[in-house]
């Protein structure tokens, strides 16, 4: 299945073309935190789920997060749709977890296998 952005209730009225091609790239961060939507209610969830990627070390932005840049560049894209799987905080955290786990689990046995 392709990855899909729908941006028609984002109010774009005086933004630049790059402005609207990063927009409609943005499906791909929305995926990375397992969230479907941007709205004016869902903001301060977004917010969390990025800061806890980049505290665990895994953040899909090239530098540190700004939290006011990030908060309007979020109310910038309210209306922004997607057809990525919405999870729970909880799914979103396990999803990552796991992973971490396996990477720690296989570490410590390489380690060990060389005792």
């Amino acid at each position: 299945m392709t990855l899909n952005s729908y941006y028609s209730d984002v109010k774009t009225d005086d933004w630049k073309k790059e402005d609207i091609e990063h927009l409609s790239r943005f499906c791909f961060p929305m995926m990375a935190i397992d969230m479907d939507k941007i709205t004016g209610d869902n903001i301060p969830e977004l917010l969390i789920r990025f800061k806890l990627l980049e505290k665990m070390g895994t953040s899909i932005f090239s530098e540190k997060i700004v939290d006011e840049t990030l908060y309007d560049l979020l109310k910038s894209y309210v209306g922004l749709d997607t057809n990525v799987g919405r999870k729970t905080r909880h799914q979103f955290l396990a999803r990552y977890t796991k992973g971490m786990s396996r990477d720690v689990d296989y570490q410590v046995g390489k380690f060990l296998d060389s005792k």
